[in-house]
């Protein structure tokens, strides 16, 4: 049966994101991959979850459905844990969700009409853009999503604040990750983010803080949460323990007003009818014992060592004149600008099979995939030290190669 005729409008704006084929390219024999933004799976705790889980498993209710909006002794947890962080929330503004992308697709389905506008980093991480394109767009050809560019301090404010002077209705909301921003690594100063949220009040708009990547940090001179600071109720944020605990889990949390919040539990309802209770009361013990809090310092002292060995290696291979990169405070990821270079020649499949080593060129972050053309991101979070050591090496022989070339027109795919 052909279904082409069969399939929604909506439905045609879906494409495979770029990251997840360079992904599978680089699970060649040989391949190092400093492309995508996975865990190390030394970091998981094993010993102490398998503890928990011959606790948790006897108990019936685990193994049966729950309430929507999420395993009531997880969100107080987490409400005792985001209230260390300056975030005071109530149980009716905080929503347990299936992985923060389930909150950026509720979000989306719940803010964006067509033509909406939304107002991203630029670049920004490619997950938001794909829900943003589904329920905003208003064609094709018309996507509806304006991009603010960053710069060392995070988002430029100013440019935003331009913007929003010249446009007769206001974005719905504008998507930031200030902390560690992915694919950046930059962190949004504080003096801009209390200019976002002066601005939201202004022109009256939302604030979408996305936060993955905040409790890894290799230094205590990072600014609060904007969700923090917010004292109108205009912060929509939305954190995980993906990356603070282990992604498989795939349980993720939503906090915003709760005009907001009863709304993405319906749309949950929808979706789901729930996150599953038995990963949400093993991570409920976890945070009980205090074992969360233990596990966040653990990481930051392992993920410093691979930053700065990953650092180590681009100060040793990479020739200066050339590439330029983001010395990241935390988080996962560093932002690379290569000079004189397409950085699909060096991340396309064939170029994976030839160099040995994979990372995401810059254009899959931006709207247009005519910009970010000579940037990348690089990842070294998963990779081995010694990895990452021979990782880099792979990468500034591949820039060379590739430079010399001197033909950027045909790109390695």
């Amino acid at each position: 049966m052909d279904y082409s005729d069969f399939f929604s409008e909506r439905s045609k704006l879906l494409s495979s994101s770029f990251i997840r084929d360079i992904l599978q390219a680089a699970k060649q024999p040989g391949v190092i991959s400093l492309a995508g933004g996975l865990p190390d799976p030394d970091t998981f705790p094993i010993e102490k979850l398998m503890e928990i889980h011959n606790e948790v498993g006897k108990k019936k209710e685990v193994y049966q459905y729950d309430v929507t909006s999420g395993y009531r002794p997880l969100r107080e947890e987490l409400l005792k844990f985001l209230e260390k962080r300056g975030i005071s929330a109530s149980l009716d503004e905080l929503v347990v969700t299936t992985g923060s992308q389930q909150g950026l697709f509720s979000l989306a389905l719940l803010l964006l009409n067509r033509g909406d506008v939304a107002y991203v980093e630029h670049p920004t991480f490619v997950g938001a853009l794909m829900p943003f394109k589904l329920f905003g767009a208003k064609s094709m050809d018309i996507l509806n999503i304006e991009g603010i560019p960053i710069d060392e301090n995070g988002m430029d404010v100013d440019v935003l604040e331009e913007k929003l002077r010249k446009v007769e209705e206001p974005p719905k909301f504008v998507y930031t990750i200030p902390t560690f921003q992915n694919p950046g690594g930059v962190v949004m100063s504080i003096d801009r983010r209390k200019k976002l949220l002066d601005l939201a009040h202004e022109y009256n708009f939302s604030i979408v803080e996305d936060d993955p990547y905040g409790e890894i940090r290799f230094t205590d001179d990072v600014p609060p949460s904007i969700k923090s600071m917010d004292n109108e109720g205009r912060v929509i944020y939305l954190g995980t323990f993906s990356k603070m605990l282990a992604p498989g889990f795939r349980v993720a949390f939503t906090v915003a007003p709760k005009e907001i919040t009863e709304k993405i539990i319906v749309s949950k309802q929808a979706m789901d009818l729930h996150t599953a209770t038995y990963g949400q009361a093993v991570i409920a013990e976890f945070m009980s014992r205090g074992f969360l809090e233990e596990h966040i310092s653990f990481l930051r002292e392992f993920y410093k060592k691979k930053r700065d060995a990953l650092l180590n290696a681009m100060d040793i291979y990479f020739n200066k004149d050339v590439v330029k990169w983001v010395k990241p405070k935390g988080g996962l990821f560093t932002w690379i600008e290569v000079e004189g270079l397409n950085t699909m020649m060096i991340s396309g499949r064939s170029a994976v099979e030839k160099y040995k080593v994979a990372i995401v060129p810059g254009a899959a972050f931006y709207l247009s995939k005519d910009e970010g053309l000579n940037m990348a991101r690089v990842n070294y979070s998963y990779p081995s030290i010694d990895e990452l050591h021979t990782g880099v090496k792979r990468l500034a022989y591949a820039i060379e190669m590739e430079r010399s070339r001197g033909d950027n027109s045909s790109v390695m795919v």
